[in-house]
């Protein structure tokens, strides 16, 4: 799971670049898999929730910035989901 989530950061940190060939705006599926992805991590420190939780910010406000139709508050709360 962390190696999943780390990938994601990777990726979406690599967007912004210089030199990195950007191909558009994400679309609700990166979104959707992105938000998953945080909701399936199971920290086991209240450092680590936090600092969770502060990626999920920083990736909201990015994605926000890339699609201004992006719902940052439906993204957060989807990314606190317990994932079954």
């Amino acid at each position: 799971m962390v190696y999943r989530f780390a990938w994601v950061f990777h990726c979406v940190a690599c967007m912004s670049r210089p030199g990195v060939v950007y191909l558009g705006m994400l679309s609700k599926k990166h979104y959707v898999a992105v938000a998953k992805i945080i909701a399936a991590q199971c920290p086991t420190s209240v450092e680590a929730r936090q600092a969770i939780e502060q990626v999920a910010n920083d990736l909201a406000s990015y994605f926000q910035e890339d699609n201004p139709s992006f719902d940052s508050g439906r993204f957060e709360e989807a990314c606190k989901k317990k994932v079954a």
